[in-house]
């Protein structure tokens, strides 16, 4: 009926320790816990496994136009962009997906190069009155070919192409519409930026001098890894759809544990009987399977 999901960031596993019966009476003999202060004291025999997802770095992507022999002429880069992961309103469209075209003209000589090109490219992304979308882009030679490199993880290059303006016929025409991603656009998993807009939103109240949690904020350049598992409790009253129809409780924990702590916390996990899984292709409660009876209950 209802749905109940804790959510933490450990920064340091001070505040987590393995019990056992003699240290807390509400464990069962012989068996052993998880305690984490300030939030519970979780009976291993009613955890499911322990569902692991590997935090994994942002990346921005990279995409390489091939230029052929530059002559001298008026040239347009064009680049079709694409929100993943993000819904940035400069990108917002008529349609449901967001993502914009950016377009910009060099005029070239017969003595410029890729690298030139480059530089010049360069230029147009740093200027103060550049789209605010596009500024910081970073724009090299590579190999004979222009790299561009998004200023976000979220940008996706959907095509890249060069064109130059035909002085006959009044039109621009293709010059090279050859383009590869040479590294892929990932929004990352588990990063502080994806805890810090996600979970924990820097308002004034959760940042101020007394603020709570204050020791669970996100620390910038660092991942996490998501720990979620599912406790399920038979609770001392009955149901009432059926006569002596037995009621639990089901609930959902979910911590991020810096990558550094992985194996420490990890450790501590099977020190107290629990089982560590990987979450990759598993049915876990972030599938929205959160109460399906898939965990024997220990009375």
């Amino acid at each position: 009926m209802f749905e109940f999901t804790t959510e933490n960031v450990l920064n340091d596993l001070s505040r987590v320790s393995v019990v056992t019966p003699t240290q807390d009476k509400a464990i069962p003999t012989g068996g052993s816990g998880l305690k984490v202060k300030a939030l519970n004291t979780f009976i291993v025999s009613h955890m499911s496994p322990v569902w692991k997802q590997v935090g994994t770095p942002a990346a921005k992507e990279k995409v390489l136009i091939t230029v052929p022999a530059i002559t001298a002429g008026l040239y347009r880069l064009e680049l079709v962009l694409q929100l993943s992961g993000s819904a940035d309103a400069d990108y917002a469209r008529f349609d449901d997906t967001y993502g914009k075209p950016v377009y910009f003209e060099m005029n070239l000589t017969g003595a410029d190069t890729v690298t030139t090109v480059a530089a010049k490219m360069q230029k147009y992304f740093n200027k103060f009155d550049a789209p605010a979308s596009t500024k910081g882009y970073v724009v090299a030679a590579e190999g004979g070919k222009i790299a561009i490199t998004a200023n976000t993880e979220y940008i996706r290059f959907k095509g890249a192409k060069i064109d130059k303006f035909n002085e006959t016929t009044k039109v621009y025409e293709a010059f090279s519409t050859a383009f590869t991603i040479g590294t892929p656009g990932d929004a990352g998993f588990g990063t502080a930026w994806n805890l810090l807009k996600n979970l924990r939103i820097p308002t004034q109240v959760a940042t101020y001098i007394t603020a709570e949690d204050q020791d669970e904020r996100p620390i910038v350049g660092t991942v996490y890894n998501q720990y979620t598992f599912r406790y399920e409790v038979n609770r001392n009253i009955h149901g009432t759809g059926v006569v002596g129809e037995l009621a639990r409780s089901v609930t959902t924990h979910v911590f991020y544990v810096l990558s550094t702590l992985a194996t420490t916390f990890e450790g501590l996990l099977t020190t107290a009987g629990a089982s560590v899984v990987s979450a990759t292709g598993a049915e876990t409660p972030v599938d929205d399977l959160q109460g399906s009876d898939v965990v024997p209950v220990t009375p």
